[in-house]
């Protein structure tokens, strides 16, 4: 009982991934007398002419690529937003709440021929992660030559809350917010004979 009994762990340790902050969203101008959601027949035209952005848009240069998803599940828009600084509070608490300031970023100067706010790509991070896993086994011999093992293996044994999937569309409610979590804690039980 007290023979054959090993340990065995690893510790993974990384900083967050960096992204960038985008507007995933449909152009939708406004006009002098409206939308052209509220006014759909007459915005844009030559008596009702843009104006700028209304609320919610995206697809500040008016390409209509505004964030489908392509066949590998990445995102194809690149529209940015203008931010006023890069400043990002990287507490816990900030990533399930935002990790933005309120009006840290807003829609590029309006431009009717289209604009692209000056975003620099990759200047945030998403939180860091860090796991510690343990292997316990004992090894039994039951003939010279059958070995029996039984082992216990821990995933992130002590339990660290690893937040990941931060919103970075800027139109989004839960912009700058983490949206779940990665591996939390659990275990196996197995049992290997070799001979």
């Amino acid at each position: 009982m007290t023979g054959g009994w090993g340990i065995s762990g690893t510790s993974l340790f990384q900083s967050g991934y960096p992204f960038t902050v985008i507007a995933r969203g449909p152009f939708i101008p406004q006009c002098v007398n409206g939308t052209s959601i509220t006014n759909p027949s007459a915005c844009p035209s030559a008596s009702d002419p843009i104006v700028g952005y209304a609320p919610g848009s995206g697809d500040y240069n008016a390409d209509g690529d505004y964030g489908q998803e392509s066949g590998l599940g990445a995102p194809v828009s690149l529209d940015y937003p203008q931010p006023s600084s890069y400043i990002q509070d990287t507490s816990k608490h900030a990533y399930l709440n935002g990790v933005f300031s309120s009006g840290q970023f807003t829609p590029p100067p309006f431009s009717p021929n289209g604009a692209e706010g000056d975003e620099r790509p990759q200047q945030f991070r998403e939180p860091n992660f860090a796991e510690t896993d343990v292997s316990l086994y004992k090894n039994t011999r039951i003939t010279e030559r059958v070995n029996f093992q039984l082992r216990f293996d821990f995933f992130n044994v002590f339990n660290r809350v690893n937040l990941d999937n931060i919103d970075n569309n800027f139109l989004d409610a839960s912009f700058g917010q983490c949206l779940s979590q990665e591996n939390p804690r659990n275990w196996t039980v197995g049992a290997k004979v070799t001979f």
